[in-house]
């Protein structure tokens, strides 16, 4: 973790902190409230809209039960264990698992299982959310593997 902390640049920050900030909660769920309002409207902005909104199913799932595990894992934040950990973002909670990780590979992985013709770039975004949450110094690596796990679990449920 401390190899990646010194790794970090002015250059590639901005862009983890966009993954990190497209992984959120808000942007899932307002998503998902467009995309409705335009489906219910006959308004199709993305191929096989359909589908797309049925995968986003799954990442509410995962975006919920990680909150749930959160709860009562309680697992403390990188930067509350490692004395002088620089962390690049404030974050508050607990660590354990990803939630970020836990409802983007759930929706890449739905997608798969869908046959949605984004599902591949929905995969390598999922991946981006998940190494910025690392990144930033917000989540130990294992916080990570637990999300992908939680994440193929809810898609798996869903379909």
């Amino acid at each position: 973790m401390l190899g990646i902390a010194n790794w970090r640049s002015q250059v590639i920050t901005p862009e983890m902190q966009f993954f990190t900030f497209s992984g959120k909660a808000r942007v899932w769920f307002s998503t998902a409230i467009v995309l409705n309002i335009f489906q219910i409207n006959s308004i199709f902005l993305l191929p096989e809209q359909q589908k797309f909104l049925q995968c986003m199913l799954a990442a509410l799932l995962a975006w919920g039960l990680g909150g749930l595990i959160k709860q009562v894992v309680r697992r403390p934040r990188p930067v509350e264990v490692i004395s002088n950990y620089p962390v690049l973002t404030k974050q508050s909670g607990t660590s354990f698992p990803s939630s970020h990780t836990a409802s983007a590979f759930a929706f890449g992985i739905a997608l798969w299982k869908m046959g949605h013709p984004w599902a591949l770039g929905a995969t390598i975004w999922a991946a981006l959310v998940s190494f910025s949450r690392f990144y930033l110094g917000v989540h130990f690596v294992s916080d990570i593997v637990g999300g992908v796990i939680l994440g193929a679990l809810c898609a798996e449920v869903i379909f």
